[in-house]
Formats: structure tokens, C-alpha cells, sequence
């Protein structure tokens, strides 16, 4: 007899998964998947990004909100503040040389007619297109002009603000011997930018559309060197040549929502004009006993009229309702949203203060300013410092100064101060700072700094004007100042 050959029992092996966040079950089909930069998507996308951006920024009350938020809180009503440093060799600032820097780059910077190529702009009017443009279209290009308009601007220096849509965002490709143009943007093979290729624009045009870009060709270019060229971006990929708007992930809930609010205010406006609905008394074969007409009782009325109606007829008024008693809420949850994308406060965006404490006030201002100094740090790297020392340089070779362009690695050094923000409560601000000071847990450095001043500076105007006060009725004022905060004396 054969025995049976047992045949192995059938198991169910269960595989987990490792990352939740790589399923890619039912539930998760409607997840995209993303890569790093690609040129073609900015091809084809970056106009109606920006296209869309630039008409919210027209008509969309929070994002007018949000781009003033942005130019207030990074640049300020007095814009980045220079600092000239030029040390001597025995470790003292040259105050003479400083001095002079000081007064020639705000006489430039203040002036539109030296600072901007148009005659339009000043300096800090250059600042604050900078960060809208890069709100709003992703990226910012100013163009640096040494020479320019010489000897009538005696500075022989200007800038000159670019529209990002003329950077050609269509042309990619290889170039022979290394390197590539990359959305208009020619690289090395290290990705460092070396030329910048612009759209020309046809003689006598000055307004850009979308229309008008797709009407050149690839041939019809402006190659500039990227040593004139500032390109400013916030980049989120490594090998990126272009600037998206980060605007741009939370324009679709500011159009709906903005679409949303039209609608309930219409349909508040409709319900405001109440509408009557009349009713006629009916004979005795169902026709109305009045020969009066339904269309004779629709008449015009105003604020305070009442109307007589005919005998048996009757008025039924529909009763409004709206606006929508879930809309605030609605709106709200909607704006934090809208917020968060937008690294800024729901309280400052939304211009709404109610049910705000002082600590969680302090909280989330404190979180939302560091995001502001943030941006700070970049444009003062990548902007305000390149800006100057180009300007340096050729302010140096003009006859204007005496300052030799030999020694121009010291007149380089400087220092630049963003825009601080005053506390609710000056006074306890003041006093904790003095008992951190007492105990050495903060300097007057950086006291000076968190309000936006330089201790240096302070003490050297202080010294000016001690100086002036001699033997004025301000004299013994200053020099108690001086004995009460240790301020080294002239």
C-alpha cells in the first residue's frame, strides 16, 4: 500500500508595508508624485502661474494684504539701514571714511534720478519691488548698470528692474563643450549662471503680455553676462534655474474663497431687496375678481414707503437668509489655511484681533518675526551687499571722492540692519533687557541689534552730539545719560 503524500499546507504571508507614505492603495490615487526641478514644467506652467498671481495681486483683497505684509515687514518704512565698518590697522573704524560712504550711498540710494535707470526708483523702492516680485511671480531680476548716464549721474551707477516674464522661460537646451541654457538661464557645468537670455522687445514696446512673449521666436534673444544680472529666488531644489511663486500653493483657496465671499454677498444683496409675492382673491369659476393684472401691482418702491393694496388682495413677503450665519467661521478655518501656506500671521493677514490673549499674541508674533528676519538675511546677502559693492566700486573711480580705489577691500567692509519691531509693552521690554544685561546673559550689542540699531553707531552720534550740546541747558541731560548708561564719554 502506498501511503498518501501529505501535501504541504497553503499559508497566507501578510507583507507590511514599510512607509505609510508610500502606499499606494485606493485611497491614495489621487496622491501625485512629484520630481526635483523640470524645465518642461516651467515651460509650459510658469506663464499661467504667474499670470494668475498677477491678477490676484490686482483684485484679491487678501493678496494685496499679504504683499503688503511681505514689502512692511522685510524692508520697512526706512528701508535696509547701511552701516560702513572701514577699520584702520590698529582695529578702529576710519570714522572719516565712514562717514563719507555713509552720506555718498544714501545721496544715491534716495535719489531716483541716480539710483534707477528710469528715473522712477530709489533704492529702497528697488527693495520692495524686489520682495513683491518675488511674492507674486516667484523671482526678481535687477539689472546692474555701471557707467550709466555719466557724468550726469555722478555716481556712475544705476539699476534697472526687470520683468521675470521676458527671461525666456521656453529656451532649454545643451550647449556644445559643457554647460546648458536652462529656462533661459545659461550654466555651467558646476550650475553656476553665466548669462541670462532675454526676450528683445520690438522698438516702441513697452507693455509685456503672454501673448506677446509667444509671438517671438528662440532667435530673438539679449544674452547679458550674470555679473549684471541680480537674480533673486528661494530656491527649493537643488539644481533650480527658476523661481515659482511660493504664493502659488495657496492661490487656488484664496480664488475659491474669494469666489465664495462674491457669491454670499450677492445673495445678500439679493435678499436684502425683499421680494413680495401677491395674491389675488378668485371669483367664483376661479378667475381673479379684480380686473386689476398682476403685472399693474409691480411697482418701484423706496426706503420707508408702504403700499395700499386693492381690496382682497393679499402680500406675502419672503423673509431673507442670508448672509450665511456659518460664513464667519467658514471664512476663518478657510484663512488659516491660507496663513499657514503663507509663513504669516492668520491675525495680521485676516485683520482679525478677536479672542486674542497677550501670551498667545507674544507667541505668535515672536514665531512670525523670525520668519521675517529670515527673508531679511536673504535680501541683505543676495541684494543690499552686492548692490553696494559694485556701487563702492565704481564710486571710487569717480572723481567725486578722495578715497583711493586701492584700498578698496577696507571701504568694503560694512554691516546692514533690517527693520525691528517695537513690543506691546516697551517698558517691561526695556527693563527685562537691563536685567539681562546686569547679569550677562545679554550685551548691549545685542540689545542694540534686536532693536534694530548698531551700539557702535549709537555711541559715535551719541559723542556728535554731546559734543554740540556743550554748554546748552542739554549739557547736564547728556551727561547724565552718560553716567547712567555707561556710555564711554567724547
Amino acid at each position: 500500500l502506498r501511503r498518501p503524500v501529505r501535501r504541504p499546507r497553503k499559508t497566507s504571508v501578510r507583507v507590511l508595508r514599510d512607509y505609510d507614505g508610500a502606499d499606494t492603495g485606493r485611497l491614495y490615487a489621487d496622491w501625485k508624485q512629484a520630481g526635483g526641478y523640470s524645465p518642461r514644467t516651467v515651460a509650459t506652467q510658469f506663464p499661467v502661474i504667474v499670470g494668475r498671481c498677477r491678477e490676484s495681486a490686482k483684485n484679491n483683497p487678501y493678496v494685496l494684504r499679504l504683499l503688503r505684509l511681505a514689502q512692511v515687514n522685510t524692508v520697512g518704512a526706512a528701508g535696509f539701514r547701511f552701516v560702513p565698518t572701514p577699520m584702520d590697522p590698529n582695529g578702529t573704524v576710519d570714522q572719516g571714511a565712514a562717514d563719507e560712504l555713509r552720506a555718498a550711498f544714501n545721496a544715491w540710494g534716495r535719489s531716483p534720478y541716480y539710483c534707477d535707470a528710469a528715473g522712477k526708483r530709489t533704492f529702497r523702492d528697488h527693495c520692495n519691488l524686489a520682495v513683491r516680485s518675488v511674492w507674486r511671480d516667484g523671482e526678481a531680476l535687477i539689472r546692474i548698470l555701471p557707467g550709466h548716464n555719466y557724468p550726469q549721474n555722478p555716481f556712475a551707477f544705476s539699476l534697472k528692474a526687470i520683468n521675470p516674464m521676458l527671461l525666456d522661460y521656453r529656451l532649454t537646451k545643451e550647449l556644445k563643450g559643457g554647460g546648458a541654457i536652462v529656462n533661459g538661464v545659461q550654466m555651467d557645468t558646476w550650475g553656476r549662471p553665466t548669462h541670462y537670455w532675454f526676450l528683445k522687445k520690438p522698438t516702441g514696446t513697452r507693455l509685456i503680455t503672454p501673448d506677446y512673449l509667444w509671438a517671438f521666436t528662440q532667435t530673438d534673444h539679449e544674452v547679458l553676462p550674470a555679473s549684471e544680472i541680480i537674480h533673486l529666488m528661494r530656491e527649493e531644489t537643488e539644481d533650480q534655474a527658476r523661481g515659482i511663486a511660493s504664493m502659488q500653493a495657496i492661490m487656488t483657496r484664496l480664488h475659491m474663497l474669494d469666489a465664495y465671499e462674491m457669491a454670499e454677498l450677492t445673495a445678500a444683496r439679493r435678499a436684502a431687496n425683499t421680494v413680495s409675492t401677491y395674491e389675488a382673491p378668485l371669483g367664483t369659476e376661479g378667475t381673479p375678481a379684480s380686473q386689476k393684472t398682476v403685472s399693474d401691482s409691480l411697482i418701484d418702491s423706496e426706503p420707508g414707503e408702504d403700499e395700499v393694496l386693492p381690496h382682497g388682495w393679499a402680500r406675502k413677503a419672503d423673509k431673507p437668509s442670508r448672509p450665511n450665519e456659518a460664513m464667519p467661521e467658514f471664512r476663518k478655518a478657510m484663512l488659516r489655511g491660507i496663513a499657514s501656506g503663507a509663513n504669516v500671521g492668520y491675525n495680521a493677514l485676516g485683520n482679525d484681533l478677536e479672542g486674542v490673549t497677550y501670551s498667545s499674541l507674544r507667541d505668535g508674533k515672536l514665531t512670525e518675526q523670525d520668519i521675517w528676519m529670515d527673508d531679511q538675511a536673504y535680501y541683505i546677502a543676495h541684494l543690499t551687499t552686492r548692490v553696494y559693492l559694485r556701487w563702492l566700486g565704481m564710486y571710487l573711480s569717480t572723481p567725486r571722492t578722495q578715497l583711493p580705489l586701492s584700498r578698496y577691500a577696507k571701504y568694503a567692509a560694512h554691516k546692514w540692519h533690517g527693520r525691528r519691531w517695537p513690543w506691546v509693552d516697551p517698558m517691561s521690554e526695556a527693563q527685562s533687557n537691563e536685567i539681562a544685561r546686569r547679569l550677562g546673559w545679554r550685551t548691549d550689542d545685542d540689545i542694540s541689534a534686536a532693536l534694530g540699531e548698531d551700539m557702535e553707531e549709537n555711541i559715535i552720534q551719541i559723542r556728535k552730539i554731546a559734543d554740540k550740546v556743550q554748554g546748552t541747558y542739554l549739557e547736564v541731560n547728556y551727561a547724565t545719560q552718560q553716567e547712567n548708561q555707561t556710555i564711554p564719554k567724547a
